[in-house]
C-alpha cells in the first residue's frame, strides 16, 4: 500500500496522516487475522532481502579480496 501526500504538507501533517494510514491498515483486517496489529520487521523493506549477518560476511570477503590486490583499481 502507498500513501502519496501533497508536497505542500508540513512534516507534522505527513506524520499525522501516516499514523492514521497505519491505524487503518491494522484495523482493516478481521479481528482474528494475524496481520491485525502485527508489525512487520523493518528488514522486510531491505532489497535484496538478506540477513545483516550475511551482508557483513560478504562485505568482509570483498574487503579481504581488495586487500590482496597489489594495488586498488582506478575508479572514474
Amino acid at each position: 500500500a502507498s500513501m502519496p501526500v501533497p508536497t505542500t504538507w508540513s512534516f507534522d501533517q505527513i506524520e499525522e496522516a501516516g499514523q492514521r494510514f497505519a491505524s487503518t491498515l491494522a484495523k482493516g483486517h478481521a479481528e482474528k487475522c494475524k496481520w491485525r496489529e502485527g508489525i512487520c520487521s523493518e528488514s522486510i523493506s531491505e532489497f535484496p532481502a538478506t540477513q545483516s549477518a550475511l551482508l557483513t560476511t560478504k562485505f568482509k570477503e570483498r574487503c579481504d579480496a581488495l586487500r590482496r590486490l597489489p594495488r586498488l583499481p582506478e575508479v572514474d
